[in-house]
Order: structure tokens, then sequence, then C-alpha cells
């Protein structure tokens, strides 16, 4: 038998990197890349649980506040007046006069008269005072009182501006 001796490869010949043993292998694949995926679900994932560690520090930290509604409701005072200074009838002598009274916390009054007209806000105990002018004679007092919810109350009296 004759041997035929083969020759090696001419660098020429060479035009791949492969070498013979290798040709005969399928071709190797970069390896599988994660695919990006969008990133607001990233971001909901991160919102629910942020909602959830919310909820349950809240319960931890705050074990006895509930989110039930209160049947509680407020209680509404009915407005009222009284009036202190002036009394009915009363004479001023210098050509005013104060007026002071009680009503409802934080309430606005309007003191009139046919000349003059004044408002001031109760205290936050109710009291209240202000001055008003009056004109020589019979002057007509009318002092009404507004609460917060809308009611008002009024409340009218004579005084006299001696001459």
């Amino acid at each position: 038998m004759v041997e035929e001796q083969q020759s090696p490869p001419s660098q020429d010949t060479q035009s791949s990197p492969v070498s013979p043993a290798k040709e005969n292998l399928p071709e190797e694949k970069p390896p599988i890349a994660l695919k990006h995926r969008n990133p607001i679900i990233y971001l909901l994932v991160i919102l629910v649980l942020f909602v959830f560690a919310y909820l349950v520090l809240s319960k931890l930290l705050y074990p006895n506040q509930t989110n039930q509604p209160s049947n509680i409701t407020p209680q509404t005072q009915s407005i009222y007046l009284e009036i202190n200074s002036p009394k009915e009838g009363e004479v001023a002598l210098d050509g005013e006069i104060l007026v002071s009274g009680k009503t409802l916390p934080n309430s606005t009054v309007i003191i009139f008269t046919d000349t003059d007209e004044t408002s001031v806000e109760s205290n936050g105990d109710g009291t209240f005072e202000s001055t008003i002018v009056l004109t020589k004679g019979n002057n007509v007092l009318k002092v009404t009182a507004y609460g917060l919810d809308g009611q008002e109350t009024s409340k009218m009296l004579q005084v006299f501006q001696e001459t």
C-alpha cells in the first residue's frame, strides 16, 4: 500500500480560523442575553412594594387608628345674642356709645344705627365690644350676630344722645 502524504495546507488556502477538525461542528452562538423589559413594569412593582410597606408600617406604628368613618357628628349650636351694654333707654353724653355682649365664638357681629355701622368678630369665648357714633336725640341701635353656619339673630334697642 502506498501511503499518501498529505501536505500541510498552505497559508493562502486557510481562509477561516476554524481548524479542519472543527469544520463539521455547528457554529457557536453568543450567550443568550436577557431582553430588556419595559421600565414601567419595574416602576409598578416598586410602587406596589412601597404601598405594601406603608400599609404594614402604618399598622405597626399606629395600631389604634382605623380608616372607618367616625359616627360622631359635630353639634352646631344655635346662634344667640346677649347685649350687656348699653341698656334699653340709656343716655349717652359724648356722641358715641360702647356696645358689648356675647354670642357664639368667632361670630361676626354688626352694629347699626341710622347714621353709622361697624362690625366686629367675637372672641374665642364669644364676647365682643365696639363703639358706635350716635346722632343727637333718639337712636335705634340694631345688633346682629351671624353664626359660622349662616344663622343670624338680631336685637334692637333705643338709646339717646343728649343734646
